[in-house]
């Protein structure tokens, strides 16, 4: 239920999707099963994330200190709440800090869950950005797309806009065309917030006329809540 609330959030429906994601962890909370209530945090946790809200992420990595203190969870599950931890701090503009905490939660998390946690994955190729550390950065997200065991594409296309913005900083040509591939496979995927984010990126960079994108943007849009951080951005572009 917490996942496919994720997916509909991804989807567009980011208002439903917050819902369900919230009722799986009421559920998972009146069963009183810790494992249950670690995995449904996680739509909860992702969405947060994605819409940059780290006081949230504070109080939903708070509540799962309790279930790690019961000692019913592996222990690679610290990883996962400290990873989401770090991903609050890099929201907060502490880039050092959020690096500092990714790195060393990332062997929990890939333990725990593998590709169930890229969101983590490629929070730490931000925080590694964030530092001016392209090469890092790049290092963490190549070994997902072109590396890893357990391949699964469901975030490629935030991976790719990061690694847009790697090649961006680096002022290597090959941004545009990794902006143009993340938007395009968020289009088949139907991710509706990863294909706006994908176009605000390449529209920002100036190398898209507005009005050449704005037929798009008005169908994505029209998808999305009026007040949706995204949403207000794109509009922003096209004023």
């Amino acid at each position: 239920w917490g996942t496919g609330g994720l997916a509909r959030w991804m989807l567009g429906e980011t208002e439903q999707g917050a819902m369900d994601a919230i009722e799986a962890v009421e559920l998972a909370d009146r069963l009183d099963h810790p494992y249950s209530q670690l995995e449904a945090s996680f739509g909860p946790l992702t969405i947060a994330a994605l819409e940059g809200d780290a006081d949230r992420l504070h109080l939903l990595t708070t509540d799962l200190d309790g279930l790690l203190r019961s000692g019913h969870l592996p222990a690679s599950a610290a990883g996962y709440v400290d990873g989401f931890r770090g991903i609050a701090d890099l929201i907060r503009g502490d880039g050092s800090g959020a690096l500092g905490r990714l790195e060393r939660a990332a062997p929990g998390w890939r333990e725990l869950w593998g590709c169930y946690c890229f969101p983590l994955d490629e929070g730490l190729a931000a925080a590694h950005l964030s530092v001016g550390d392209t090469d890092g950065a790049l290092a963490e997200i190549d070994a997902v797309l072109d590396g890893r065991p357990d391949r699964a594409p469901w975030w490629d296309a935030e991976f790719r806009r990061r690694r847009a913005e790697a090649f961006r900083l680096l002022e290597r040509p090959e941004a545009l065309a990794e902006l143009d591939a993340a938007a395009a496979l968020a289009r088949r995927q139907g991710a509706v917030v990863f294909e706006l984010r994908a176009l605000i990126e390449r529209l920002t960079m100036g190398s898209m006329d507005p009005s050449s994108a704005e037929a798009r943007l008005r169908t994505l849009l029209d998808r999305l809540p009026v007040d949706h951080a995204e949403a207000r951005r794109a509009r922003a572009l096209l004023a």
